[in-house]
């Protein structure tokens, strides 16, 4: 499961959004984070309390658009207990 969060949450908190996407198989490699099996659907949930799921086109939009600071990733592992997710920048979308 991978969480996305934009970088300017923390600076508009009424607007804060974390995207939630999971993937059937992945790789960390030099650097660059490779999901296979992903849906065209990723899931929000804002900090107001609204959830929902949006396209990968308003997701990148949204995380990757002119103007936007740098999203932060958080990669958990399913099977692991979780406490130790890496964090990660994320950019140049694919």
């Amino acid at each position: 499961m991978l969480a996305l969060v934009p970088a300017t949450a923390a600076a508009t908190p009424d607007r804060a959004t974390v995207f939630t996407h999971s993937a059937k198989s992945g790789e960390l490699r030099g650097g660059r984070l490779t999901l296979r099996g992903v849906s065209r659907r990723v899931t929000a949930v804002t900090n107001a309390g609204h959830s929902g799921v949006v396209s990968m086109t308003r997701l990148h939009a949204r995380l990757f658009g002119s103007g936007v600071a740098p999203a932060t990733g958080t990669l958990h592992v399913a099977g692991d207990r979780g406490g130790d997710e890496s964090t990660f920048s994320l950019s140049r979308p694919r």
